[in-house]
């Protein structure tokens, strides 16, 4: 079993979700169950099962963005020219790792996927007039959308990072983050510290995408 997780990349951008702090799962007393990354920036993606890992990622990046984005190629229904597509979209890995589970290894496999690599392979219901000057687009959570899936409800929003905007460093990144973000993250102290934002490799995998892809700001003297 493994997951596959991607930041998405398209004109210049870079867009990512942030996990609802509200999850949409419930515990059998009925109360909410706190999210895995609540609060926190994180990639698209989920498990793969028994499905193509490019598919896989297909999927939840369709559901996780509640239709916003798609990464399949446009116009083609043949199931193995998509998952070529966008496996050569994601020719950029960011961080590999694994980890040991009563049910076995799990491998976790976190991409750049290109958007600009073939046209046409980031569509979807999304407009860049949709993040406004925030740039941040707000998702329909369990508050207002009792009637969606809870899968479908499992982001908060997509922020879209500039490409000259992003950080090099992962303190400069979270800065960022709760700046666009605002009250959908959790304060930087909290996220740091969170086990789960250190553990699995996320924390990782964010830092070398900053790492390959952010620019050094020079302090004003």
């Amino acid at each position: 079993m493994g997951k596959v997780y991607c930041i998405i990349k398209r004109n210049g951008n870079f867009y990512f979700p942030v996990k609802s702090k509200a999850g949409p799962y419930q515990n059998e007393d009925g109360s909410l169950k706190v999210g895995y990354l609540a609060g926190m920036p994180n990639f698209f993606g989920g498990t793969v099962n028994r499905r193509n890992k490019f598919r896989a990622l297909w999927a939840e990046v369709l559901e996780e963005s509640q239709d916003k984005i798609s990464i399949g190629l446009y116009g083609s229904e043949d199931e193995n020219e998509q998952n070529c597509k966008i496996e050569s979209a994601c020719q950029v890995e960011l961080f590999q790792t694994s980890f040991q589970s009563r049910r076995g290894r799990i491998d976790y496999d976190f991409y750049l996927f290109d958007g600009d690599c073939y046209a046409g392979m980031v569509t979807g219901e999304m407009t860049i007039a949709d993040f406004g000057a925030a740039n941040r687009l707000a998702l329909a959570t369990d508050a207002v959308a009792p009637n969606e899936k809870p899968e479908r409800r499992e982001m908060a929003c997509i922020l879209k990072i500039p490409e000259n905007r992003l950080p090099d460093n992962i303190d400069g990144f979270l800065d960022l983050c709760i700046e666009m973000g605002g009250d959908f993250l959790l304060d930087k102290g909290s996220i740091t510290s969170h086990r789960d934002w250190n553990d699995e490799g996320t924390r990782n995998a964010f830092e070398e995408f900053c790492r390959r892809y952010g620019h050094r700001r020079i302090s004003a003297t």
